[in-house]
């Protein structure tokens, strides 16, 4: 999200720096620095080749600078922060990639008023000076379409990042020596042939100034435009945020038109300031979120659910483009640049999957940070329908350039053994709980009755406590430890059905394979050893007394210590976990019969150790790189075991105690 704080020297040269910076790292490009004009460095001997020259304004890297290379645009005219550039910048382009050919200029124009007017005025003077060039121009924005298909405005769609499938292909035709009336009405067709939606999460800004517009902090705004140009529907992030199990887009039928079953109602009247000569506003009816039993997180930001927000993208790009299952598409995921690499790729996920779902296949996809916008978080996602044109187009898009931003390479082209590599490892994983054999003793069928209970007590007790875990993590960790151990606990209630409670040794394993699946990471590995050593010492052995669950708790200590250099007084889980132990252990030896008591007595130890490390010095873990002036309450690894040991003996107390003495 935007913080404002940008690395720049000045305002004034911010975009003169930027432009030296590309050429000093890529000596590949030479820069015209007076007119802000970048260049390969052959562009005065590019032969039969038509040259490509596009551009607009700064602020959008690696716009446009970062598409200039053999196989993609000749040059690129930058203008000021979100600003064209001024035709006298764009006519030295032309001339100077006019003295290199014979074959003439194709300048690629973004939908915009003010680049439409500098690079028009520029194509025309060049055509006085007798330059052959020619000019094309590139509006594929779908927010604003009507459901007939067109805009409300005689502006047109606003030209977007489908501007990167225009200079791939018609530089790839460039490269095979086609001629500019061949390349224009190609890009023309490509133009046609596509349709770009994106959703913003922030606003952008200036250098030297705040956000330009504000999106609220619990909402997002759908097809807004990268300079803050209003978009089709404002959404509150509660009504996305819910885990979404439902349909993704409706089904096609083969050769029916999505429109035909799909369309977006007007609903909301949007409340952004509209761009010049922009079209009306309209929005998509609002999105019900399904029922939910889950506890909200403990994070101040909620979720954006990446599934409901590309399912609203792609019924709008589906409808635009009339795509029928068969189809197949290319298809490009913009990231606006404040947003993770983590959100871009499962965006990518989920819209592969959303198109497979309906039997539109993406057969190339090229995420990556495309086309920006200074301090934006969101993402666009551009489709470009390949009906008609598969062999040649796709041979374009899969041609080698040298332009360095293009995001595509020998990886992005599938190979016959994708898909059958995947299902196999598919299947390896779902097999991997099964792999875990009935070993050790087993119990009666009242224990493993009680365990069962015991396990569901356990893992709701972690589910209830995962803000108050989280809370204790963020000071010290990276906040997520309740998270984590909601993930085990709902991992655990999945399987309880399925979990061996009759031989505890089997039953550990499989706990522990759950806790390094679902939990990962360093809370993941020590429970997964807890539970995999406790499990070796049940192996071998007759039957299970009171003191050999002792043993088997000592044995998870020691496994956890044998891999790890935490130890008792070190602000870890530990010191909570080993003050249990011992008072167990002490408890059985005394009188095996008392398993009640002894397991209270665990469960208050286990408090008491949990409240000691308040005061201790974090010597293990992340917790040990972080100032101490951050340990301002209890661990919260000790506080989870506390947790599940009290619902342990809550469970015992209530099952075991007699009736008469409840």
């Amino acid at each position: 999200m935007s913080t404002g704080k940008k690395l720049i020297n000045t305002v004034d040269t911010c975009v003169a720096d930027m432009l030296s910076g590309i050429t000093l790292a890529l000596p590949g490009l030479s820069l015209h620095t007076s007119k802000r004009v970048i260049l390969v460095n052959r562009w005065a001997n590019r032969g039969d080749s038509v040259g490509l020259i596009s551009g607009g304004g700064s602020g959008h890297e690696p716009f446009c600078a970062g598409y200039v290379g053999g196989g993609m645009l000749t040059a690129a005219v930058a203008g000021s922060v979100f600003a064209s550039p001024p035709s006298s910048s764009v006519l030295h382009a032309i001339r100077k990639v006019g003295q290199g050919t014979t074959a003439g200029t194709l300048v690629i124009i973004a939908n915009y008023t003010g680049d439409i007017l500098n690079f028009g005025l520029a194509v025309e003077w060049a055509k006085n000076e007798g330059l052959k060039v020619e000019s094309m121009v590139v509006g594929e924005d779908c927010a604003l379409l009507s459901q007939d298909g067109t805009t409300n405005s005689s502006t047109g769609r606003r030209g977007m990042c489908g501007l990167l499938f225009v200079y791939k292909i018609t530089g790839a035709m460039s490269e095979e020596g086609k001629l500019l009336r061949e390349i224009k009405a190609t890009a023309i067709e490509v133009n046609n042939s596509m349709a770009t939606i994106g959703v913003s999460l922030s606003a952008c800004s200036l250098p030297g100034s705040g956000p330009l517009f504000q999106v609220a902090a619990d909402e997002m705004e759908l097809g807004l435009g990268v300079h803050g140009e209003a978009g089709k529907q404002k959404l509150k992030l509660n009504r996305l945020n819910a885990k979404y199990n439902g349909p993704l887009l409706t089904k096609l039928p083969c050769g029916r038109p999505v429109h035909s079953v799909i369309m977006l109602a007007y609903t909301h009247k949007n409340t952004s300031t509209p761009s010049e000569g922009g079209p009306a506003d309209f929005t998509p009816p609002a999105i019900e979120a399904p029922p939910t039993t889950k506890k909200k997180s403990s994070n101040l930001t909620q979720p954006v659910s990446a599934a409901e927000t590309v399912r609203l993208m792609l019924e709008a790009l589906v409808s635009a483009l009339g795509l029928v299952s068969g189809d197949k598409v290319a298809v490009l995921i913009n990231n606006l640049g404040a947003t993770s690499q983590l959100e871009q790729w499962i965006i990518a996920k989920e819209v592969h999957k959303q198109f497979g779902s309906i039997g539109v296949s993406v057969v190339r996809m090229y995420p990556g940070l495309l086309m920006t916008s200074l301090d934006m978080a969101g993402v666009q996602v551009s489709v470009l329908k390949l009906r008609g044109h598969e062999e040649d187009w796709l041979g374009y898009l899969d041609a080698t350039t040298e332009a360095p931003a293009w995001p595509g390479g020998p990886l992005s082209v599938p190979s016959l053994e994708t898909s059958s590599d995947s299902q196999a490892e598919a299947d390896t994983l779902s097999l991997a709980d099964s792999r875990i054999q009935e070993r050790g003793p087993a119990i009666s069928q009242g224990g493993s009755a009680v365990l069962t209970q015991c396990l569901k007590a356990i893992a709701l007790a972690l589910i209830e406590s995962e803000q108050r875990l989280n809370e204790l993590d963020s000071g010290c960790g990276d906040g997520d430890c309740g998270t984590t151990l909601r993930l085990f606990a709902e991992g655990v209630l999945s399987r309880l059905d399925s979990l061996c409670v009759s031989h505890p040794a089997t039953l550990f394993l499989q706990l522990a394979a759950v806790s390094e699946s679902v939990m990962g990471g360093t809370s993941g590995a020590i429970y997964s050893l807890l539970l995999t050593t406790a499990s070796s010492s049940l192996e071998g052995l007759e039957e299970i007394e009171a003191e050999i669950w002792g043993k088997a708790w000592r044995c998870g200590i020691q496994g956890i210590m044998r891999y790890s250099t935490a130890r008792l007084g070190d602000r870890t889980m530990l010191d909570a976990l080993i003050p249990a132990c011992a008072e167990f252990e002490v408890r059985t030896k005394a009188n095996t019969t008392q398993v009640l008591a002894a397991v209270d007595a665990a469960a208050k130890a286990a408090r008491n150790g949990c409240d000691k490390t308040k005061d201790m010095q974090a010597r293990a873990g992340r917790a040990s790189y972080v100032s101490s002036s951050h340990w301002t309450n209890v661990d919260a690894g000790a506080y989870a075991v506390a947790v599940w040991l009290e619902a342990l003996s809550g469970v015992l107390t209530r099952t075991l105690t007699p009736a008469g003495k409840k």
